[in-house]
């Protein structure tokens, strides 16, 4: 995750303190895990090591040893908040088969406490990482966006408008389709766990595999319904 954020500033070679701080800690990450890793790959990393900077052996080189002043974990929820609306982002995406290219608007609505500095400096990254052409912060209150998908989480109630960015009948078309497909999934499963003669021979953990399966199915249904719903 830390490589994907910083990425931009570490290609570009810029000057600026934060690519420099971003560079500083890539290679105290990749050292100390050489260091870590040199008792199973000695030879591949002693050849990493070398080509970071000509020195002494990584087998003369301390030990790593955990900083406790390296620890925030406050800063750690944080990023696990941002992460989370990456991923709720990311995966509405993939559901529309949205192009990573394509670049859309999002709409954040805090449940909880006010965004955090933290949180505030990170929101460029998630704009980067989530392919946004928009991210705005909306207040309490703020109501869902005509054919628009959400995702809500711990923290925040997401929405991703798609009106202008797909087709939205034909996206209704294309899931409803598929919901059909799965119902006739869920029938010919269900079939068979009534059927007396494949429940009186099955194995047991066969049985389980097909109830799991059902499960599964009705799950991706209900899930495509609302879906379909939304939109």
């Amino acid at each position: 995750w830390y490589l994907e954020m910083v990425k931009s500033d570490i290609t570009a070679l810029s000057p600026q303190p934060s690519a420099l701080t971003s560079r500083a800690i890539l290679i105290h990450a990749l050292e100390n895990s050489l260091k870590l890793l040199h008792p199973f790959m000695p030879f591949v990393t002693e050849a990493i090591w070398q080509n970071i900077e000509e020195r002494e052996s990584i087998m003369a080189a301390a030990w790593p040893k955990i900083n406790k002043h390296y620890v925030d974990k406050k800063i750690e929820f944080d990023m696990g908040i941002a992460k989370d609306i990456i991923v709720n982002i990311r995966n509405i995406r993939a559901d529309m088969n949205i192009p990573h290219s394509k670049k859309i608007k999002v709409n954040l609505v805090p449940l909880k406490s006010k965004i955090t500095p933290a949180l505030l400096d990170s929101l460029g990254y998630i704009k980067n990482l989530a392919q946004l052409e928009e991210l705005n912060i909306e207040k309490a209150g703020f109501k869902k966006p005509k054919s628009s998908l959400s995702a809500i989480t711990e923290n925040f109630n997401i929405f991703v408008p798609l009106e202008g960015v797909i087709d939205v009948e034909a996206e209704k078309a294309r899931l409803a389709k598929k919901q059909d497909l799965l119902k006739q999934q869920l029938v010919f499963t269900e079939r068979k766990l009534k059927d007396k003669s494949f429940m009186g021979r099955a194995p047991e953990n066969v049985i389980m595999a097909e109830q799991e399966k059902a499960a599964k199915i009705k799950e991706q249904i209900n899930r495509l319904e609302e879906t379909i719903k939304e939109l």
